[in-house]
């Protein structure tokens, strides 16, 4: 069975997940075949793999991708990758394949690839037609925390799922931090 390698040290905070799968036609919720994760600490880390449903159907071969998001895009990076590997968007693909191949390997650093590829990117992501439905949980301070109301301009089933409330035992003492982060409310 492989194992996802980190770069660096590995020890991020995960600051949110995603699942990405099929809606239940009946009864809601999502059947998982994907799951995003974003780790962050000195730099973030978008890591998506397909070792999701491992209690129910385990993955002999699981697959992980990890790119080094850009901290401006980050959500568009996160979903050029899903269009990329999970949806297979073909006119992503090809142009990839023809502009920089880079993208297409297992560790990408997002700002290594040029700033014209990039934007192409994003443009097409925009084109992605058949995306699966997104389970998103964001947790408090995650570094794309606000930045996800793109979801609302693309053609794709979600679930966005924000911290109200939070309460936090400091690790240096007897701190005890209670935040009220917000009712629910459209980004």
């Amino acid at each position: 069975m492989s194992q996802l390698v980190l770069w660096g040290d590995g020890m991020g905070t995960m600051t949110a997940q995603i699942l990405i799968g099929k809606s239940h036609p009946n009864d809601g919720g999502i059947r998982p075949e994907w799951m995003v994760q974003i780790s962050e600490n000195s730099r973030p880390r978008i890591i998506l793999h397909d070792n999701v449903n491992y209690l129910a159907k385990p993955n002999r071969k699981p697959v992980y991708y990890e790119w080094v998001p850009s901290v401006e895009r980050g959500v568009e990076d996160m979903l050029a990758m899903i269009a990329l590997h999970v949806v297979k968007h073909q006119p992503l693909v090809d142009m990839l394949v023809r502009e920089c191949p880079c993208v297409l390997e297992n560790k990408v650093e997002v700002y290594e690839v040029p700033d014209v590829v990039r934007d192409s990117m994003y443009e097409a992501v925009k084109e992605v037609e058949g995306w699966p439905k997104l389970a998103i949980s964001v947790y408090f301070r995650c570094f794309l925390e606000s930045r996800f109301s793109i979801l609302e301009d693309l053609d794709v089933d979600f679930e966005l799922c924000r911290s109200v409330r939070v309460r936090e035992k400091g690790g240096w003492g007897d701190i005890d931090l209670k935040r009220d982060v917000g009712a629910m409310a459209k980004i």
